[in-house]
């Protein structure tokens, strides 16, 4: 929503709240300056000049997760190991 609107502010969403609510099209009352969808642009514009790709939040958990999980099969062991 607040990318297709291009929110600048709380202040804007709150003047266009009713108007969204009552079902007018985000896209109709889309902000023409800088605002969230611009900024979105620019991360996106950013990221594939750097060769980075977009992921959902969901796989940066899971990948943390899976991270953690190794780092602690990997720090029992050494533990282990060092035991003897």
């Amino acid at each position: 929503m607040h990318v297709t609107l291009n929110t600048p502010s709380l202040q804007y969403y709150l003047a266009h709240h009713a108007e969204l609510k009552s079902g007018v099209s985000p896209f109709r009352l889309q902000h023409r300056g800088r605002g969230v969808g611009s900024l979105f642009k620019e991360l996106c514009a950013a990221m594939g000049a750097a060769g980075l790709a977009s992921v959902a939040l969901r796989q940066v958990w899971a990948s943390a997760t899976d991270r953690l999980a190794s780092v602690r099969s990997d720090a029992k062991r050494w533990e282990e190991k060092a035991r003897g």
